[in-house]
């Protein structure tokens, strides 16, 4: 990720920690009553470290922002 410092990427894991160690979206499986979801986690100030908006709409569907 210190790679991508101050570059205007979009980065997406699938990974625990990914958000702290500076990604942008994760994607996170989650085990349920109705089998396997996918949910994802975004983390703004990442995104505007980057230089990407992230849209207020998908803000609101993520499991969680950090």
């Amino acid at each position: 990720m210190t790679a991508l410092a101050g570059a205007h990427v979009l980065s997406v894991g699938e990974v625990d920690g990914f958000l702290r160690s500076g990604g942008i979206i994760n994607f996170v499986l989650e085990a349920g009553q109705g089998g396997r979801r996918v949910h994802f986690a975004i983390n703004a100030e990442a995104a505007k470290h980057a230089g990407l908006t992230v849209s207020p709409k998908l803000l609101r569907l993520a499991s969680a922002t950090e």
